[in-house]
């Protein structure tokens, strides 16, 4: 959606353009690249090929500069994104967005998200441009939430048919475990009170009806991270079974884990445990098989 700092002169390639255009267009090539407070209306001047003397007739002040180059920054992500209803279907619509923003990951990778840099700067200032910021983030996350919806289903038998499931089973699936789900108070920070009553197995907090559509469907496999029990080892990584070291076997990882993690653990502690128990193992290996 953006072909902002691109590396030349505006006023190169775009001497079409009006003195007016070629400043926003200068304006957005180099905020993106340097940030709002690092430039100055010099930089704009000198990156649009306009004499600075020039850029006061159109603009008084930065500010009004930056409030041009939100502008077209709104304008041109409604019409990138009017641009994508040539697609038939939301999933295909919505294929092509995703596409749109990998063509700019380079781009991004360097400077920062054309939009996203732009407004998350100028929302820490208290005065000056920053209004019409929420106007351009919340275009594109409107526009998916509209792509979404529309791949929501109606009711959960549409949503049966469309997954290939019986959809008198669905519906009486859903239907029981609304009636099992007890009042309470959502939230989902916390071990909250809503839980259902009389199924099998009970969910114990944050049970919400359903029923609200539309009705997405996500297929879900499941997958153990950890047991907690798995196979005996000694420090030294050593399978220890029936109470002995089992000299030339040796373990790593989640099948070991249970000998560290007794209660829950933290984010990272498998690879952790993969990575140290990993050189462990693979020494002691080595010394057993010389």
């Amino acid at each position: 959606m953006t072909n902002s700092a691109s590396g030349r002169r505006v006023g190169e390639t775009d001497v079409a353009l009006g003195k007016r255009e070629r400043l926003v267009e200068g304006a957005r090539e180099v905020l993106h690249a340097q940030g709002v407070e690092r430039t100055t209306l010099a930089d704009i001047a000198q990156a649009a090929g306009v004499p600075v003397g020039n850029v006061y007739y159109y603009f008084k002040t930065k500010d009004e500069l930056v409030d041009a180059v939100v502008a077209s920054r709104i304008a041109e992500t409604q019409a990138a994104l009017d641009g994508l209803g040539q697609h038939r279907t939301p999933k295909a619509r919505l294929k092509a967005f995703v596409r749109m923003l990998v063509g700019q990951a380079d781009l991004t990778a360097v400077y920062g998200c054309p939009q996203g840099s732009l407004c998350s700067e100028l929302d820490k200032r208290t005065d000056g441009p920053g209004v019409d910021c929420a106007e351009l983030l919340g275009l594109p996350i409107d526009w998916a939430e509209e792509q979404f919806r529309a791949m929501g289903r109606r009711d959960a038998r549409e949503l049966a048919v469309a997954l290939g499931l019986p959809g008198e089973t669905v519906e009486s699936t859903v239907r029981l475990f609304n009636e099992s789900v007890r009042p309470g108070r959502f939230d989902h920070n916390l071990l909250d009170d809503c839980r259902t009553e009389g199924l099998t197995p009970p969910k114990s907090h944050w049970a919400q009806a359903i029923d609200t559509p539309p009705y997405l469907a996500y297929p879900l496999r499941p997958g153990i991270t950890f047991t907690y029990l798995g196979v005996k080892v000694n420090e030294g990584a050593n399978i220890v079974m029936q109470g002995k070291l089992v000299r030339n076997m040796f373990a790593a990882g989640e099948l070991m884990a249970g000998n560290i993690l007794g209660k829950g653990y933290l984010a990272g502690f498998g690879m952790t445990i993969g990575t140290g128990f990993g050189r462990i193992a693979g020494r002691q290996a080595a010394l057993a098989a010389n």
